[in-house]
């Protein structure tokens, strides 16, 4: 191994490991040597950015880009670095530089999605995150993300479809079971949003607004006696939780005990903006 791969390997582990003060010593001794080194440069303009030097990663990855204007990765470095930055159109005009070196880059279809989110155009995000998709269907994120969009837009069918691929392949995000769960309540899907509600309880059982959501279906099955367990356990976790404390209230009238009804409808009032 020659003396510049053996700082390139040492940069490489030490950054995987967050060591990045230490990685940043070892790619600057090959840049030292050799400015040039377009894979350095980018190796040290990611670091940049993840240092939150987000100025110097720009800096280094414009000059890796004009010494290989074909890298389509470089860019799409590029444009996560502009948008960390704050220059949003830009990151966008670099993302669309990568595409146009590899439409089928999909974690750039990703990012793109991912920016025109954070300007407003959400449709267009969802066409960016079917792309990603179709050139990636292992990006969950971008499955995740489209599902959100759909679940703000009202479109609650295509929410669940999309939450519920996720969920079956990474149980172990939260988010997804509780997407699911919340389209599926939306569709009067009981069954299916308690069981995505009952998942994120048993991996996080500290996780109030899955309590709340779980009382929320028991309490339109009329299970009062469930709502009222689930819903004081979400009240246990988070007292100012205004849905628990609201929902708990109907659940105490149909319990006919008037006074902690009142009491729980009045807090629950109160604490509205």
């Amino acid at each position: 191994m020659t003396a510049v791969a053996e700082h390139v390997q040492a940069g490489l582990e030490h950054h995987r490991a967050g060591r990045l003060d230490d990685a940043a010593r070892e790619y600057g001794y090959v840049l030292t040597a050799d400015p040039s080194n377009v894979a350095v440069l980018r190796l040290m303009g990611i670091l940049h950015t993840h240092r939150g030097d987000h100025d110097q990663a720009v800096m280094v990855l414009q000059a890796a880009a004009a010494l290989e204007p074909g890298a389509a990765e470089i860019f799409n470095d590029l444009g996560l670095a502009l948008r960390a930055k704050g220059d949003v159109h830009a990151a966008l005009d670099a993302f669309n530089d990568a595409l146009r070196l590899f439409p089928k880059f999909g974690p750039a279809h990703f990012n793109k999605g991912v920016t025109l989110e954070a300007l407003g155009a959400r449709v267009q995000a969802v066409d960016a995150y079917t792309l990603a998709l179709e050139a990636d269907a292992g990006l969950h994120a971008a499955r995740f993300n489209r599902a959100s969009i759909h679940f703000a837009a009202g479109q609650y069918a295509m929410a669940a479809d999309d939450a519920g691929s996720v969920r079956l392949a990474d149980p172990a995000l939260l988010e997804a079971h509780v997407l699911y769960g919340r389209a599926s309540l939306e569709l009067r899907r009981l069954a299916d949003a308690k069981k995505a509600f009952r998942a994120v309880i048993t991996r996080a059982p500290g996780f109030a607004p899955a309590h709340t959501l779980l009382g929320s279906v028991y309490t339109i099955e009329h299970k009062f006696q469930d709502a009222a367990i689930a819903l004081t356990e979400a009240l246990r976790l988070d007292p100012a939780d205004v849905q628990a404390t609201f929902l708990l209230g109907l659940v105490r009238l149909h319990q006919y005990d008037l006074a902690a009804a009142h009491d729980l409808l009045d807090r629950a009032r109160l604490a509205q903006p």
